[in-house]
């Protein structure tokens, strides 16, 4: 699946959101919430999702 966010967009509540982990921590550097993260920096707003699927 493919999952197409757009920086310029600002969190709404209930809506999916990219968060991004610039500690350089053992945690993931990339989340996927409706909800802000401590300790993540909102990335940009989830517009268009797409599935692949290979034969």
């Amino acid at each position: 699946m493919f999952l197409i966010f757009d920086v310029s967009k600002d969190f709404k509540d209930g809506r999916l959101s990219c968060y991004l982990n610039n500690s350089g921590d053992d945690r993931p550097k990339f989340k996927v919430s409706d909800k802000p993260l401590d300790g993540y920096r909102h990335f940009g707003r989830l517009v268009a999702s797409m599935k692949n699927y290979e034969v």
